[in-house]
């Protein structure tokens, strides 16, 4: 059981990381709060209407900008 688990772990985490490389090549100036919209847009855009979605964009946002690290 557990080895299926990490499995379908390791499955999830390779598309990710397509889909990361997808977005980085499209634009490959992305910074990295701009890189989690993008894959926020790509995996739940159709789950929500538009204005809906814009508060979850602008809500990531500022949670980025409030949790940065500044070196």
């Amino acid at each position: 059981m557990k080895e299926r688990f990490n499995i379908g772990v390791e499955a999830i985490n390779f598309g990710r990381i397509l889909v990361i490389s997808n977005l980085r090549k499209l634009n490959p100036e992305i910074s990295d709060p701009e890189l989690k919209v993008a894959l926020l847009k790509r995996y739940y855009e159709k789950n929500f209407s538009k204005e809906e979605f814009e508060l979850v964009i602008q809500s990531l946002i500022r949670y980025n900008s409030k949790n940065t690290i500044i070196d």
